[in-house]
């Protein structure tokens, strides 16, 4: 397994672009391989976890109504669920596909 860094999630996050609804970026979810969520990059739990992923690590995205700018947007969430189904294994390919997924210019 590779490594994740607190600083490589941050810059991940950082890359994603907005919704196209409401143009908020969502978070990056940290999780183990199992897809049992450990929680954000500002999160001691999720950090120390990242730290030693001892069942593994995976990324999934959510996009909570708790953001400001949210309000009217039709695909949040509740706050630490997923949007969509997908568990990532590499942040490269989570921010990929959130970026370029069809309708994006």
């Amino acid at each position: 397994m590779k490594k994740v860094t607190p600083k490589q999630v941050e810059e991940a996050e950082n890359k994603l672009v907005g919704c196209p609804w409401c143009k908020v970026k969502p978070r990056i979810i940290i999780k183990d391989e199992e897809g049992n969520p450990k929680g954000y990059i500002d999160d001691d739990n999720a950090v120390e976890y990242l730290a030693r992923p001892w069942s593994g690590l995976s990324f999934s995205l959510e996009h909570s109504y708790e953001q400001k700018g949210t309000s009217h947007c039709p695909i949040v969430t509740h706050p630490g669920e997923q949007i969509g189904a997908m568990h990532y294994y590499s942040l490269a390919a989570l921010v990929k596909d959130w970026n370029t997924r069809k309708g994006m210019k």
